[in-house]
């Protein structure tokens, strides 16, 4: 076994241990050392020293700040886990924040034998919401993998709607200046969550991790899998109804849905109708970065037609969805107008309303299809009646 901060493998509230071993060290070599973190950003504090307590080798805090485990989560933007045994899901998702086990392998980076101090850095998370033997209910999260992920949303967060784009910067600028991964980077993952699910994100569940449906929703992976609606929580209905929303969705749509896409990605060459932004998907690289955003919702008018769409890159699709960008028609001349009550109570984020304000005005005759393709004028009038 590697070197591996471990959960007790036993019932009820059990404290943290250091197991295995790295090279020529074990960890019965560190008892009484302090540690440091090694993370992207380079290295933190941590807080913690390993206690050496009859056969068992304990992570203790020195002070007052979230337990190892809970720092490498918050580091990757990982919901905060728990230790109590009874407080595990026992079903799907395996990540639900305080619902799950969180283990972590290590590499060991350094070791400071005078000092008394050793640098690790995550390998793998080891998360599971089920039982300790329960395979099923298990997840492995590689940690390159996982922190790439998480630098491709931080470059693409613009993308996002503004309070989302918000939260996940503050969490950027959080662990890359925190000289501890401490309470105030789990409170922004905590913020990340909450504007992710208030934004709607497609394939977000409340309380589980954000950044899946972060990198799908800006076209760095695929759509994000959803568990079964019964293979979620029983006792936590508000996950339960998300994933049931979402199945009903899938099904009513079908293989229709590609279709759609494909006719309007085909009639807008890809760009977005709004600023112009072309990102078609090229095969084996990368999705299209634009969408086919319905202007009657489908789920109440069932048209998938491409008069009754546009393609809007993520930001725009967000701000028409939610008619902070109202869309006017006047004969072959379209135009965008912000919405003043939006305007009214998100004024003091100055940079959000004027990044909206660049596109305010007629749109382009670049950014539209040809006038047979061409968002239908009854369509949008009885958006807005």
């Amino acid at each position: 076994m590697g070197l591996t901060l471990r959960k007790q493998p036993s019932g009820g509230r059990g404290e943290y241990e250091l197991v295995g071993s790295s090279g020529q060290y074990n960890a019965s070599n560190f008892d009484e050392y302090g540690f440091l973190l090694q993370t992207p950003y380079g290295v933190k504090q941590t807080e913690v020293i390993l206690s050496h307590q009859g056969r068992k080798r304990r992570l203790r805090l020195t002070a007052s700040v979230p337990h190892l485990q809970r720092q490498m989560a918050a580091l990757a933007m990982l919901p905060p886990s728990t230790r109590d045994e009874n407080a595990v899901s026992d079903a799907l998702p395996v990540v639900i924040a305080k619902r799950y086990i969180l283990d972590v392998d290590l590499s060991l980076v350094s070791v400071d034998l005078l000092g008394g101090m050793v640098t690790v850095k995550p390998k793998a998370y080891q998360a599971r919401s089920g039982t300790f033997t329960d395979a099923h209910h298990k997840e492995t999260i590689p940690a390159k993998e996982r922190f790439a992920l998480l630098k491709s949303v931080y470059s693409k967060a613009q993308r996002l709607p503004p309070d989302v784009a918000g939260a996940v910067a503050v969490h950027e600028s959080l662990v890359k200046t925190s000289i501890v991964i401490g309470a105030s980077v789990e409170k922004a993952v905590k913020s990340v969550m909450e504007s992710v699910e208030q934004a709607d994100i497609p394939g977000y569940l409340p309380d589980s991790d954000p950044l899946p449906a972060l990198a799908a929703f800006l076209g760095v992976t695929d759509q994000v899998e959803l568990p079964l609606p019964t293979e979620t929580p029983a006792d936590t209905p508000e996950i339960r109804v998300r994933a049931e929303s979402y199945y009903r969705l899938m099904r009513s749509r079908g293989p229709g849905a590609a279709s759609f896409r494909k006719k309007v990605h085909a009639a807008y060459d890809s760009r977005c109708a709004f600023c112009g932004f072309r990102a078609p998907p090229i095969k084996g690289l990368a999705k299209a970065g634009v969408d086919a955003a319905h202007i009657l919702p489908y789920g109440e008018f069932d048209l998938d037609v491409v008069t009754n769409a546009m393609a809007l890159c993520k930001q725009h699709h967000w701000a028409f969805d939610n008619r902070v960008l109202i869309l006017g028609v006047s004969g072959d001349a379209y135009d965008l107008s912000l919405n003043p009550e939006w305007v009214s109570r998100a004024g003091q984020d100055q940079k959000t309303v004027s990044e909206l304000e660049r596109v305010v005005g007629p749109i382009p005759e670049a950014n539209l299809p040809a006038k047979g393709k061409r968002p239908h004028h009854e369509y949008i009038a009885a958006l807005y009646s």
